[in-house]
C-alpha cells in the first residue's frame, strides 16, 4: 500500500490556479491595449476631421472662426461628399473640444516665427493628444491660415 503524497495534489491546483491568473492577465491587458489603440485612430480621424470642418467653415464664411458645434454642420457634410466616409456628427462633437471663442488673426500672430502651431484650439475631449503625423489639427488650421494671408 502506497501512501499518496497529500501536497502533489496541492501543487498541480496551484501550479493551475497560476496558469489561470496569468492567462486572464494577459488576457485583460490585450483587451486593453486593443481597446486604447481603437481609441487611438479614431480620436485621430476626429481631430483631423474637425480641423477640417474648421476650415472649410472658415473658407466660406470670410475666415470668420465658428461659434459652435451649429456652425460646422454645413461643413460636416462637405467633408462627407469629399471623403465618401461618414463619422456621426454627435460622435466628433462628443470626442473633440474646440474653443469657440477664437480670433485666426491672433492664433496666426502667435505662431508668427514657429514652425509649428504655438496654440490649442482643437483638442481631445479625453484629454489624450492622438493624431495622424501630418495632420495635427492646430496645424492644419495654421496651415490654412497663412496659406490664406499668402494669397490676399
Amino acid at each position: 500500500m502506497s501512501i499518496a503524497d497529500p501536497k502533489s495534489g496541492n501543487t498541480k491546483r496551484s501550479t493551475l490556479l497560476i496558469g489561470c491568473l496569468v492567462t486572464a492577465a494577459l488576457i485583460l491587458a490585450a483587451g486593453y491595449y486593443l481597446h486604447r489603440l481603437d481609441q487611438g485612430v479614431r480620436n485621430s480621424y476626429a481631430v483631423w476631421w474637425v480641423a477640417n470642418m474648421v476650415v472649410e467653415h472658415m473658407k466660406s464664411n470670410n475666415n470668420q472662426w465658428p461659434q459652435g458645434w451649429e456652425d460646422l454642420r454645413d461643413d460636416y457634410q462637405i467633408c462627407i461628399e469629399r471623403s465618401g466616409q461618414s463619422w456621426s456628427f454627435a460622435e466628433l462633437s462628443t470626442r473633440t473640444e474646440v474653443n469657440w471663442q477664437v480670433d485666426p488673426v491672433q492664433l496666426l500672430a502667435q505662431s508668427k516665427d514657429a514652425e509649428t502651431a504655438r496654440f490649442r484650439v482643437i483638442t481631445l475631449a479625453d484629454g489624450t493628444d492622438s493624431h495622424w503625423r501630418s495632420r495635427e489639427p492646430n496645424q492644419i488650421v495654421l496651415d490654412y491660415l497663412r496659406s490664406n494671408r499668402s494669397e490676399q
